[in-house]
């Protein structure tokens, strides 16, 4: 088969936060050359679970065959593709931005894609020293959707749909520490994922849930300084130890297309910093009637550290900016070493294969302890469902309602979205006007045709959004929601 197209593989990836966990592990050994048979096994699937997970990861992704699926994948996690990969899978539209009239929202875990943190060396800074250093940045994902090319209708104001706060001490290349705290979404907010490097293992934290989970550090070649925070766009060391090895460095990284050049030097946290722009711009159909100009990537490097304060890519759409920034700073042992807080829980222990693999009990049905609804809006069928799951056992169900016969894509969207929260609804949920859930305080707002309803229950936060449903038809699904069996 012929190499399969950028255009094909690039609108793959934009729906790949559509896989839950199993099928992205199917994926994976789908690349690798094996059978239906040798998956199930591997995996412990029936003959049948692997057949339709395959044919689910071909439905979500667009593509047509094992192939091309297997091509994506080797094309996904080439070096330069994940770094762009991971800034966008940190997009997830906020309850406020659908009920303002944005699309499905997509939930993407807490930690996103937080093995590959430990398991890079794209940004190594070769041949160049890095001293210790501490490091604030602000990460902010944007939705800037293009006007209707058919209707001519204007897009919607640029939005922040996702933004994190990151602390970065780096002590040296096997010793740091990364700290990633969400402020969008409003559903996750405070919550903080910590990364410890501790010379051999890399160790992930999630607070306020206190559950953990571990990963051993990848040995990287000689002469390489720094691990990258690759969770969020390339900050911090450079990949290369002056500007000139750094253009011939981007010129090599698929995304730039060949393209790497000085284009001005501006102040950022008041040092000179010379501005590279990479890649080309482009317009990308997303496939759900909205586009957005993608390709375009701008960075700012300070030529004296070699230090990258400033990152956009896409066009404007992700962009990272350091705040702060001290170099040669005395990084404690004790941030660079991970003890378990007390109360604290290893993932293996407390989630289930059946909160992971959402797959395998069917679309629809809900993990054990979810709550969903009982009721549904009058006149509504229920168009289209999704469920995502993550590894500390939060759950996020997609529900779209629209008139009978209608198709997911042509419902009037009623999307419920939970997560396992001990401090029940965020502080910035709580604001509009104050209802009652069946006894559970909650607090409804409404903007445009879009009502959000956002409550806790046993332990469980939830939001339900609704766009184009009465607000008395999203209260009452609420009120109806109860644990599933």
């Amino acid at each position: 088969m012929g190499q399969v197209n950028r255009e094909l593989l690039e609108a793959a990836a934009g729906h790949e936060t559509e896989l839950n966990a199993r099928q992205r592990e199917v994926l994976a050994l789908v690349a690798a050359g094996r059978t239906n048979a040798e998956i199930a096994r591997q995996l412990g699937m029936t003959f049948d679970g692997a057949k339709w997970n395959i044919s689910e990861i071909l439905s979500k992704l667009g593509l047509a065959s094992r192939e091309e699926a297997a091509e994506y994948w080797r094309w996904r996690n080439r070096s330069a593709t994940r770094i762009e990969y991971l800034v966008r899978s940190l997009v997830a539209l906020s309850p406020a931005k659908l009920a303002a009239g944005g699309g499905a929202l997509t939930a993407v875990a807490v930690a996103v894609a937080v093995i590959w943190l430990f398991a890079t060396s794209s940004n190594d800074a070769r041949g160049r020293g890095v001293p210790p250093f501490y490091l604030e940045a602000v990460v902010t994902a944007f939705d800037a959707s293009l006007p209707d090319a058919a209707t001519g209708a204007s897009a919607p104001p640029k939005a922040e749909v996702r933004k994190s706060l990151v602390r970065w001490w780096h002590r040296d290349r096997d010793h740091a520490r990364w700290e990633v705290e969400t402020v969008i979404p409003v559903l996750d907010a405070g919550e903080t994922t910590v990364f410890t490097a501790d010379g051999a293992t890399g160790w992930f934290l999630l607070k306020p849930s206190n559950v953990y989970k571990s990963e051993p550090l990848e040995q990287l070649p000689p002469g390489t300084a720094a691990r990258s925070a690759g969770v969020v766009i390339l900050i911090g060391p450079a990949p290369a130890k002056d500007i000139p090895s750094l253009l011939a460095e981007l010129q090599t990284w698929q995304d730039s297309e060949g393209r790497a050049e000085v284009v001005g030097h501006e102040d950022v946290l008041g040092r000179p910093a010379t501005v590279i722009e990479y890649g080309h711009s482009q317009v990308y159909d997303r496939g759900d009637g909205t586009r957005v100009l993608t390709g375009l990537k701008r960075m700012w490097v300070d030529p004296a550290t070699m230090q990258i304060l400033r990152h956009e890519t896409d066009n404007g759409r992700f962009v990272a900016e350091v705040t702060r920034l001290d170099e040669g700073i005395r990084v404690d042992d004790d941030l660079v070493r991970f003890d378990p807080p007390p109360g604290s829980r290893d993932a293996k222990a407390v989630t289930p294969d059946a909160a992971r693999d959402l797959s395998s009990r069917g679309v629809g049905t809900p993990p054990p302890g979810a709550l969903v609804p009982r009721y549904l809006p009058r006149g509504f069928a229920l168009a289209g469902s999704g469920e995502t799951g993550d590894w500390q056992g939060a759950w996020t169900q997609e529900l779209w309602f629209g008139v009978p016969g209608a198709t997911r894509k042509d419902a009037i969207p009623l999307v419920i979205t939970q997560k396992p929260r001990a401090d029940g609804v965020p502080v910035v949920l709580q604001q509009g006007r104050p209802v009652d859930v069946n006894g559970a305080p909650g607090w409804v707002n409404v903007a445009g045709d879009g009502v959000t309803v956002a409550f806790a229950r046993d332990g469980i936060a939830v939001v339900v959004t609704g766009r184009g449903l009465a607000e008395a038809e999203i209260l009452r699904g609420a009120e109806s929601m109860e644990r599933a069996p």
